[in-house]
């Protein structure tokens, strides 16, 4: 079962700031779009109320109902939360322009700048839904002190994030599956929500799955959305899709290090990977751990390469901005220090909107030298 103590406290914060950028938005609108009507200003407060919630209502529902119709709904109410954003922003922007004319003394016919300004925003958003089921290859090149001569050159594609369920799945699993394939990687590397957590019957998976192929084997390491669907299921999926889960430990490939921690293992302190079995701080290692945190920590250890995902680079603008913030920087790219280097991918899929506006999914394709 999924994590209802970790659910429910971010349901709550999440509600209340979607409930009051709503209500913001409502205000905004009748500012400038007034209807001669009252009760067609009711009819448009009370359905932005409801929409307000539907979200959190359609995932409540699916969890218990897949049926047709509860799936239609929760695809609607998911693809209205991006959409609302890039309202949301164009709104301000509005406010914004406002604020310039009245300064400037202009003349403008705000109801038809807002009206082009709001029509912008519904393009950027179906470009957003175009743009999120069409991963880009990133290609990067990482140097590892002491790598085995066999493996010099080879190449590593990490995928994390994909977020597998009712929106993203099996012919967008295939599709990613075809694109990681042609690469002829050595080794693959799941780091992470490779489910939603809104999903609990995930067997139509498996096949595709199955299909990856690595010469030196696929690889998993847990993320908070396994832990809200419930461990035990998710790691059932990858057992019968050959797929190995390193939980907080090693596995030592041709002289490589492969090293996995759970995701919930978030305190981690300098002493945690010395009591994993085997490791060798002396030896070339990587690292797979979804939540870029205790960099620090983990650079002392003597990991040579941490692959981390998790912050999907914001997913929306200007929402990176947050994500920046919140990890201090660490939220996308490679960074390099001595002889520690850590790759923080943006993700390939998606979580809530099925929408990506101001950066791409991606699958990651490194040449370790």
């Amino acid at each position: 079962m999924p994590n209802i103590y970790v659910i429910i406290p971010v349901i709550v914060v999440a509600s209340g700031v979607v409930f009051i950028t709503h209500y913001l938005l409502y205000r905004i609108l009748m500012r400038f779009f007034k209807f001669s009507r009252p009760i067609f200003r009711k009819i448009f407060f009370i359905g932005l109320i409801l929409l307000s919630v539907s979200f959190f209502l359609a995932s409540a529902i699916i969890h218990f109902n897949s049926s047709f119709w509860a799936r239609i709904f929760y695809l609607f109410s998911a693809i209205w939360l991006g959409l609302f954003v890039n309202l949301f922003i164009a709104c301000c922007l509005i406010l914004f322009l406002e604020t310039l004319v009245r300064l400037f003394k202009l003349k403008v016919d705000f109801p038809r700048l807002g009206f082009f300004i709001l029509i912008l925003s519904i393009i950027f958003s179906v470009y957003g839904c175009w743009n999120a089921f069409n991963p880009i290859i990133k290609n990067i090149e990482v140097k590892i002190k002491n790598l085995p001569e066999q493996w010099q050159g080879k190449n590593i594609v990490q995928i994390s994030d994909l977020h597998l369920g009712y929106i993203h799945g099996v012919d967008f699993l295939e599709g990613v599956v075809n694109q990681v394939n042609i690469l002829k990687p050595d080794l693959i590397l799941i780091t992470g929500d490779l489910f939603d957590g809104m999903d609990g019957v995930l067997e139509s998976l498996v096949p595709s799955l199955k299909k990856l192929q690595a010469q030196d084997g696929v690889f998993f390491v847990t993320g908070n959305h396994e832990v809200y669907l419930g461990l035990e299921g998710s790691l059932s999926v990858l057992e019968k899709s050959g797929i190995k889960a390193l939980r907080n430990e090693m596995i030592n490939i041709n002289g490589l290090q492969i090293i996995g921690l759970d995701d919930v293992v978030l305190n981690v302190d300098a002493k945690l990977l010395e009591k994993i079995n085997g490791f060798d701080r002396n030896k070339p290692s990587i690292l797979m751990y979804h939540t870029p945190v205790n960099i620090e920590i983990i650079k002392q250890s003597g990991v040579n390469l941490q692959l981390s995902g998790h912050t999907h680079l914001g997913q929306l603008f200007p929402l990176s901005i947050f994500t920046h913030i919140a990890h201090k920087g660490y939220d996308y790219g490679l960074f390099t220090s001595g002889d520690f280097s850590i790759y923080i991918t943006s993700g390939v899929g998606t979580w809530g909107p099925p929408m990506r506006t101001g950066n791409h999914p991606e699958i990651v394709n490194i040449t370790i030298k």
